[in-house]
């Protein structure tokens, strides 16, 4: 008995949730696009290309994944009891 109220209540909120995630779709989908968003592909194609060969010449593509990858070690590394 108590597991079909559990089932019950749980379609409940289901349903909510999906009633609630329409609702919000449907009034983002009513919201009308501005004119200046057909300018964005574009701009954005050029500004990569004119961006992409000085942060090349910078070793980003390089340096990111580096530093990334040692903080995620020193972070390790300190949770370590008897190194950190």
């Amino acid at each position: 008995m108590i597991d079909r109220l559990i089932e019950f209540f749980d379609y409940i909120v289901s349903l909510f949730w999906q009633l609630a995630g329409d609702i919000l779709f449907a009034v983002l989908n009513a919201i009308p696009v501005p004119d200046w968003i057909s300018d964005v592909g574009p701009n954005l194609s050029a500004m990569i290309a004119y961006a992409s060969y000085p942060m090349w010449i910078a070793g980003i593509d390089v340096g990111i994944p580096i530093m990334c990858s040692a903080l995620l070690i020193r972070f390790f590394i300190r949770r370590i009891p008897a190194i950190g």
